[in-house]
């Protein structure tokens, strides 16, 4: 796996990441097992900068994680978040809960409509793209991602081996500039 260092002076890690939050929440069941042989495989691919939080579970993904990096902790640098409660009283709670049911913050107009023809096209040509280069889109899009800059770690979730491979070989992935 090539290797990245982030911003100017940070660490160096795996120029792709891994994003475990699919493992523990949010993204239907919890697969213990297989996530296990995710992370274990991401080890052996040398994805060396994986993604976690405390409020994936709660809880239960840094426990799953820990299961794998037992003696093995200095192989992978974590990048994490803290969940923040809010209180009523904050004011940054009532801001979000006084927005009208209209406010461009509470949806996303990438996705409604006539963008979301939009972006089908931009699917379509995507995806010609990869069949072009014998790649996959997601290898195509992960491998533009790279390409933006040297510092620049994308960090895809997955649960599943198979994803895990796919992702790590569009690390391999040359893009002209243009």
């Amino acid at each position: 796996m090539k290797t990245r260092t982030l911003g100017p002076n940070g660490p160096t890690v795996s120029a792709l990441g891994l994003g475990c939050m699919g493992m523990s929440a949010f993204y239907g069941a919890r697969d213990d097992e297989e996530s296990l042989k995710t992370l274990n495989r991401a080890l052996e691919l040398g994805v060396s900068f994986w993604d976690t939080s405390d409020m994936y579970g709660p809880h239960t993904n840094e426990r799953l994680l820990a299961r794998v990096l037992d003696g093995r902790r200095d192989e992978v640098y974590l990048a994490t978040k803290f969940g923040i409660k809010l209180d009523p009283a904050d004011p940054r709670k009532r801001s979000i809960d006084g927005t009208p049911a209209d406010d461009y913050r509470r949806f996303s107009p990438r996705f409604e409509g006539e963008n979301f023809e939009k972006n089908l096209t931009v699917v379509d040509a995507v995806k010609d793209l990869a069949d072009d280069k014998g790649v996959t889109p997601s290898q195509l899009a992960l491998a533009w991602v790279m390409a933006q800059g040297e510092h620049v770690v994308p960090i895809p979730g997955t649960k599943r081996v198979r994803y895990l491979e796919e992702n790590a070989a569009a690390a391999e992935i040359e893009l002209a500039p243009e």
